[in-house]
């Protein structure tokens, strides 16, 4: 087991996507197990409404939605909520936040993003009845259509002259577009107005050369210009519509801090995401909250209707045992966990996992810190400068050439990149798995 040389209990306060440096896998690991169940129920086909409660901050609620959105990245897609001034949330501010999310590049050798994803495979569903019913030629009916299931990223490449299907739909579609509109209509309900809207911005993106540097920035300005609130709400709910036809949408709202004493914010902000749950057949919505705020924040204005919908999927985190407490302690201090655990206090209140980081990093610069540095310096000064960096990379993986390695589990250094590399590697996988790559 590594011997960890900075204090591994004096960590920053993490924010969803961004990658844990240390993960225990059997802390809040029958929450998670619930959870994903929930996302993964292939019985059920519209999305849960889930409230996550912990008794206090701390309990571990942002590191396991992570490892949530980690667990089911190649079937969902997670949108990060983000209020204005902590507690403000409108359509306009989640449609931004959901085409941000959507057209982030996730292949920066071909400059692929997200939405150019979404697209050809919503475009190649819309195809297909049109191509069976003979609406749009083809001299081999069955090998269009098997192209448009297992191939639809490669058969609607824009970019590509030898994607036969996406450069005849860019000749004709003119005359594609509102058989194309009328078909996600129905399949989506939505109006064939805004239908219709969506399917020549999503057309002009995704025609678009994949390395035209201000491709995004067109798109944000037509989706954000003029056009009410109530426009906005419109749009928002036709994109997620159209994207759950391909892939399962998540809204998370897990910054709520600005809500503490304020059921005005709450109230507004829950029948919102409530319309758009309603609204929007495969959208799951989660809410996560300390008990604090629920009480000042959120029971007090919520209508029992309204409050039945947000206690109907309720995952609420438990205090840790000793066992998963010293699990934890032992996953950080490696083999100085004897030392932690001989000064730490595991009998005093609830045990949670931000409160017993803080005793012992405590301890840690009390009892261990001074030894180590010291010990280290020495090791360092004894051995041939060829073999120092060695020795920096065994005492300490974040030390080398500031690499984004991480602790996790036992204490091993993870090979990984960033957590948005790794999100975008799963991503790539998925698109070459479903053009038949390898």
């Amino acid at each position: 087991m590594l011997r960890p040389l900075n204090n591994p209990f004096k960590q920053p306060f993490e924010r969803l996507g961004e990658k844990p440096r240390i993960t225990t896998s059997s802390i809040n690991a029958e929450p998670l197990a619930k959870m994903v169940s929930m996302l993964n129920n292939s019985d059920q086909q519209a999305g849960e409404f889930i409230l996550l409660k912990s008794p206090r901050a701390g309990f571990g609620k942002t590191h396991l939605l992570d490892r949530l959105r980690r667990s089911v990245i190649r079937s969902h897609e997670f949108i990060v909520l983000e209020p204005i001034a902590g507690s403000t949330l409108d359509a306009r501010g989640i449609l931004d936040k959901t085409v941000r999310t959507f057209s982030r590049v996730i292949d920066f050798e071909t400059r692929l993003t997200l939405l150019d994803v979404l697209t050809r495979r919503i475009f190649a569903l819309a195809l297909e009845p049109l191509v069976k019913s003979g609406t749009v030629p083809s001299e081999n009916v069955d090998e269009a259509l098997n192209s448009l299931r297992m191939r639809p990223l490669e058969t609607f490449d824009f970019n590509s002259e030898s994607a036969v299907t996406a450069q005849w739909a860019m000749a004709n579609f003119d005359l594609l577009r509102p058989q194309l509109a009328t078909e996600l209509c129905q399949r989506t309900k939505a109006s064939s107005r805004m239908v219709s809207w969506w399917v020549k911005n999503l057309f002009e993106y995704s025609s678009a050369s994949l390395d035209e540097a201000g491709r995004n920035g067109e798109l944000y300005h037509r989706f954000m210009e003029d056009g009410s609130d109530d426009d906005a709400c419109e749009k928002l709910v036709t994109l997620l519509n159209l994207a759950g036809l391909v892939t399962a949408p998540v809204l998370v709202l897990d910054e709520v801090e600005g809500y503490f004493g304020n059921p005005e914010a709450a109230l507004k902000t829950c029948t919102l995401l409530n319309s758009l749950h309603q609204s929007c057949e495969k959208l799951t919505v989660i809410i996560s909250v300390n008990s604090d705020i629920w009480e000042t924040a959120f029971a007090p204005r919520l209508s029992s209707g309204l409050k039945d919908r947000l206690l109907d999927s309720v995952v609420e985190l438990k205090p840790l045992t000793q066992d998963q407490a010293k699990i934890l302690l032992t996953d950080r201090a490696g083999d100085q966990v004897d030392v932690i655990m001989a000064e730490v206090d595991l009998h005093l209140g609830v045990i949670y996992a931000r409160g017993i980081m803080r005793q012992s990093s405590g301890i840690w610069q009390d009892h261990i810190a001074d030894d180590l540095q010291a010990e280290a310096a020495n090791e360092v000064d004894k051995k041939p400068i060829s073999l120092r960096r060695q020795n920096r990379a065994a005492s300490d993986p974040q030390e080398v050439n500031g690499d984004d390695l991480n602790l996790v589990g036992d204490g091993c250094p993870d090979m990984e990149d960033s957590e948005d590399a790794k999100a975008m590697m799963e991503k790539v996988l998925e698109a070459k798995s479903a053009t038949g790559g390898e």
